[in-house]
């Protein structure tokens, strides 16, 4: 699933082909990430950039078919200005999220019932992520647009390392997101500030070797696409209720 910066909607996205299908509007454009919380069933995006001086955090419900937007809530403040964005839920539930800061953006964490942003760290350069992502081995996976690469980032320390170069022009807005050991990235729209190739690709977590999907050309145009998301299978929310964590397959609708 991926949202698309300047209007808001929501769209599903093929990992066959890049095609997508309109779910619904949020209401709330401006938003740079989209991700998917497993520990209580809703999504969560917060804007970028231009609501400055705070990003400000939204909860999004999907119908049980993923078919329509049932509610979009805010959530609140953040507390910081941020600049690009991102999220990734680890296995304790922990939201984590960039960029906060301005010259020297910082990794920092989310509270979900307040929208208020805790620093955790600044990067010791500036690495404007547009997409996260939670690894297997505890590492989360950036989408930098500042450098053009994947990066891995210690989500304790915000150190930050280089997995890959990417090969196609990331730009000024995308998304990132993982599904098990394979993670999906978009790229910024022809519009954008900063163009990008306006693509889906696929990638392994553990090399970040890329491969292209498809194009969003004459279909998504503007800034783009800004945050990517897996999405549950439809048949597996009940197990939200049930206590079913543990039993959720996620994939990219």
């Amino acid at each position: 699933m991926a949202v698309e910066f300047d209007t808001g909607n929501l769209y599903s996205v093929s990992t066959a082909d890049a095609s997508v299908s309109l779910i619904g509007a949020t209401g709330q454009a401006n938003l740079g990430s989209l991700e998917y919380n497993p520990h209580d069933g809703f999504y969560y995006a917060f804007t970028i950039e231009s609501e400055a001086p705070f990003a400000n955090l939204y909860r999004i419900a999907l119908s049980p078919g993923l078919d329509s937007v049932q509610s979009v809530e805010h959530v609140g403040p953040t507390g910081v200005f941020v600049s690009e964005g991102g999220i990734a839920f680890g296995p304790d539930g922990t939201a984590y999220a960039v960029n906060a800061g301005v010259t020297v953006p910082a990794l920092f964490e989310l509270d979900l019932t307040t929208g208020a942003a805790t620093e955790i760290d600044f990067f010791e350069d500036r690495h404007a992520s547009a997409g996260l992502g939670w690894r297997s081995d505890g590492m989360l996976i950036g989408l930098d647009s500042t450098d053009n690469d994947v990066l891995l980032i210690d989500p304790s320390t915000a150190a930050v390392q280089v997995l890959s170069d990417v090969d196609f022009t990331i730009g000024r807005v995308g998304g990132l997101t993982l599904a098990g050991e394979v993670g999906y990235f978009v790229t910024a729209g022809p519009n954008a500030d900063i163009p990008g190739s306006n693509a889906l690709y696929s990638f392994f977590a553990s090399t970040g070797e890329q491969q292209f999907i498809g194009s969003f050309e004459n279909v998504i145009g503007g800034t783009g696409l800004s945050g990517l998301s897996v999405v549950p299978e439809p048949a597996t929310l009940a197990l939200l209720g049930l206590g079913g964590f543990g039993l959720l397959r996620r994939r990219l609708d």
